[in-house]
């Protein structure tokens, strides 16, 4: 048990490396995914290292788009974590990535960081990334309202989880802006106004909470 803690930390640290490294190309990426896959395999109990592994997955999905010139695929409906953790080795893990869509990818991003939380549903953390997921995939993908909305009801989540921390809450404000926005772009105007007056409530909120905090003037 002593050895696969030993190991799991050593795969996540290597994982790390390659990860977290802005010059690490596709290959890169994939190599600190899989990193990332021994160590959750090593360690299944672990969040921290499925909130890094799905990260992972994210930044690979964003790749994925920026190489497909917009052909996205369709999300997977049941992708679950031990699809990849149950593969023969990690190598077939990584081939299967690679010949994943951007969207089934992403939606392994959110089933490993949906398994983050219920093994540590008290981390605000978990709940903000299941968030950032949601808010990238509408912004970065495929504008669907449906993951706008997601974002929205895990920052909500998470504000009540941390209701002092103002970062969460600030990213809340925003995100619920965001659904004014694209309301206004559908010319819902009532409806949009109505989240625009919730956005600058949640950020007066936070300006009650912490009002030297700078971000919460500029958004």
């Amino acid at each position: 048990t002593n050895l696969d803690n030993i190991l799991a930390d050593m795969r996540f640290q290597q994982g790390q490396l390659l990860g977290d490294n802005p010059n690490s190309g596709y290959e890169q990426q994939i190599l600190g995914m899989g990193y990332y896959l021994d160590a959750v395999g090593m360690e299944r109990q672990q969040d921290f290292y499925y909130l890094n592994l799905g990260r992972s997955l994210m930044s690979i999905a964003d790749i994925k788009r920026q190489q497909n010139n917009g052909q996205l695929g369709q999300p997977k409906a049941n992708a679950s974590v031990n699809d990849l953790l149950d593969m023969p080795s990690i190598e077939a893990a990584e081939q299967a990535v690679l010949q994943q869509t951007p969207l089934e990818t992403m939606s392994y991003a959110q089933a490993v960081l949906e398994r983050a939380q219920q093994l540590n549903s008290l981390n605000k953390d978990h709940y903000a990334n299941l968030a950032r997921l949601h808010n990238f995939w509408f912004g970065r993908l495929n504008q669907d309202p449906a993951q706008l909305n997601e974002a929205i009801d895990w920052y909500k989540r998470g504000h009540e989880i941390a209701p002092q921390d103002v970062t969460i809450l600030n990213e809340y404000a925003s995100a619920v802006a965001l659904m004014g926005n694209y309301l206004s772009n559908q010319q819902k105007t009532a409806e949009a106004q109505t989240f625009y007056q919730q956005a600058n409530e949640l950020l007066a909120d936070s300006k009650r909470l912490d009002p030297n905090y700078p971000d919460t003037s500029l958004r």
